[in-house]
């Protein structure tokens, strides 16, 4: 008995710490500020190789806008970088031709 006892404890630990948390309502919001700590870099010859974000000059924070769709990085970074959110890959994919 004692044992099931535990087991329904353990059970109901376990639960509690998996259930989902739940999030801002962020469907108001206009800005967004992201940060990572791994970033997976590809080439366009298809070679990605994964790391920290710094390797590879990425910011720590990105600022996005949701309004203007642009990508920034934050005024403390004492640069000046924005690049359009409009969906668009930075390097076009090349199309592979199929063979007949």
């Amino acid at each position: 008995m004692k044992e099931l006892v535990m087991a329904g404890a353990l059970t109901l630990a376990t639960a509690i710490l998996v259930a989902p948390a739940p999030g801002d309502d962020l469907s108001e919001a206009t800005e967004l500020l992201c940060s990572s700590s791994w970033a997976t870099v590809c080439t366009a010859d298809e070679v990605c190789e994964s790391g920290p974000p710094w390797s590879w000059n990425i910011p720590q924070f990105v600022k996005v806008d949701l309004q203007t769709k642009t990508l920034s990085i934050t005024e403390a970074s004492g640069e000046n970088r924005t690049t359009p959110a409009d969906g668009r890959p930075a390097i076009p994919r090349q199309s592979q031709k199929t063979q007949a």
